[in-house]
């Protein structure tokens, strides 16, 4: 005769028996089973890997290239607006923006030479897009660089008018110093394009 366990579970109590874990893991492994039949084998997903590109470092072995050689003139075009000090309010329009809008930023544009020789680096900019004005500055040749403002034509190339375009060859005046010095400008190559594609 078999003896069956009797219930020691008291009414009103949830009891785990053996037989309701034996029904639950069936029922969790069919669950499984159905879930791997329903995913097809044969399609693969695509992974896309990315591969870094390699960087391509020159070395050289005839010395430092920063006095070597002098760098190579760059023009910005499409120079992006100087944004500093503009007021901004999250999620608004911008305050006191400029009528003509927003000046270029400075870049190199050419040289200064003194008459005593001295070679100063000459940064410009256009006072506003599509303006034929120009704001220019120099710079001190020391470890601490100072920005010197000059003169040109009579006019401060500072203040918010400017002054007219700088030409290779033309005299200007450096206002703190009262040196008169010769500009030798950049040559920039323009952008370009292939008139038949547009």
């Amino acid at each position: 005769m078999v003896m069956r366990m009797k219930n020691i579970c008291p009414p009103g109590v949830f009891c785990i028996t053996p037989g309701l874990l034996i029904a639950f893991g069936l029922v969790i492994a069919a669950i499984f089973i159905f879930f791997a039949q329903q995913r097809p084998h044969g399609i693969q997903e695509r992974t896309q890997v990315h591969v870094p590109t390699p960087i391509n470092v020159n070395v050289t072995t005839d010395g430092d290239g920063r006095y070597s050689q002098a760098p190579r003139p760059q023009r910005i075009w499409n120079s992006p607006p100087d944004l500093r000090g503009a007021l901004i309010p999250p999620g608004g329009a911008m305050v006191n923006m400029p009528t003509r809008g927003l000046p270029e930023s400075y870049q190199s544009m050419g040289l200064l030479k003194t008459e005593d020789g001295q070679m100063l680096p000459l940064y410009g900019r256009r006072t506003a897009a599509r303006s034929d004005r120009f704001n220019y500055y120099t710079r001190t040749d020391t470890y601490n660089p100072v920005p010197l403002p000059i003169h040109y034509k009579r006019r401060d190339c500072q203040d918010d008018v400017g002054c007219d375009e700088l030409m290779s060859g033309e005299e200007i005046k450096i206002s703190p110093t009262g040196q008169v010095a010769k500009a030798t400008l950049y040559r920039f190559d323009g952008p370009t394009y292939i008139p038949g594609i547009i």
